[in-house]
């Protein structure tokens, strides 16, 4: 995973990155040093613990400093393990500073348009990026068009190397909100698919009746019609200017599009710092325990 898909993580890790140890003369049981706030320090490193470009640095913090040996808050350690953590703590504060900072200069002009970034998934051919092409216009620019929302458009600003990411401009923040609403549904209606893919092949091993079977199916499928109907007339009644039928079923194919995308690895993220606006778009470390937003629209 690159920078931005780990921005925030990396923000909220460097908050709780602080070492100081003190040496105490004389300390009985070979560990002199006295470390405070442990607490706060190990969940920094946790924070980092699945970002692969750190994994060096955190493995050997784990294995070899003994922080994650104590359940205290303040303890003692030995002077191999303080030199443990005091080099790999100033090692990662030093990098994913100069990491952020980084970010921060390349993406400056992207963070002042209102737009998201996307990640493709893996692509080995011009067949491949035709597709995802036009299924991204079924997820995006088809209901920003569709939405009537004002100034609202589809534009490609750019593109980062590495992992592939799109920077597209998208004119206005409801146009924002209305694809992060999209995304959500889509996350949502994933999740959904998954449960309904394992209760049928838990229903396939009950060696049911051939009738009984297809009603299960049946009604899984009409559930999921249920759910992704519900979802799309929640985001016309609060987003669009306008309701009919035809409008109802474009943005349902926008959102299966989107689940479908999603499920092959696409991540849908805005391009603003704005905390308020990326707590719109799910969490892509647990897609499992997405729920509806349609309860919390309701309560707004």
């Amino acid at each position: 995973m690159g920078i931005r898909e780990n921005h925030r993580i990396l923000k909220d890790a460097l908050k709780y990155l602080n070492y100081k140890s003190e040496y105490i003369s004389g300390e009985s049981g070979g560990k002199p040093y006295l470390v405070d706030d442990i607490h706060n320090l190990k969940k920094g490193i946790e924070l980092l613990s699945d970002i692969d470009f750190l994994e060096y640095y955190i493995k050997d913090l784990k294995e070899n400093s003994g922080l994650f040996n104590t359940f205290k808050d303040k303890d003692n350690f030995n002077s191999s393990q303080d030199t443990v953590i005091k080099n790999n703590i100033n090692y990662l504060k030093t990098g994913i500073q100069f990491l952020l900072n980084y970010f921060d200069k390349q993406t400056v002009n992207e963070k002042d348009i209102d737009g998201v970034s996307i990640k493709l998934p893996e692509l080995n051919s011009f067949d491949e990026l035709s597709k995802i092409s036009n299924e991204l216009k079924k997820a995006i620019e088809l209901p920003i068009n569709d939405s009537g929302i004002e100034n609202a458009k589809t534009e490609i600003v750019s593109a980062e190397r590495g992992s592939i990411w799109l920077n597209i401009g998208l004119g206005t923040i409801a146009a924002v909100k209305l694809v992060a609403s999209i995304t959500w549904a889509a996350t949502y209606l994933r999740k959904k698919k998954a449960e309904a893919k394992i209760f049928e092949e838990h229903a396939k091993t009950l060696e049911l009746k051939n009738d009984a079977l297809s009603s299960i199916i049946d009604a899984q499928k009409t559930q999921l019609k249920n759910i992704l109907e519900s979802e799309a007339k929640a985001i016309i009644s609060e987003q669009y200017q306008h309701d009919d039928p035809e409008t109802l079923r474009r943005l349902e194919l926008s959102i299966n599009t989107t689940a479908d995308l999603i499920d092959r690895g696409v991540k849908i993220l805005p391009t603003s710092e704005n905390e308020s606006l990326k707590e719109l778009f799910p969490d892509y470390k647990n897609l499992n325990l997405i729920q509806s937003a349609i309860k919390q629209i309701k309560n707004e």
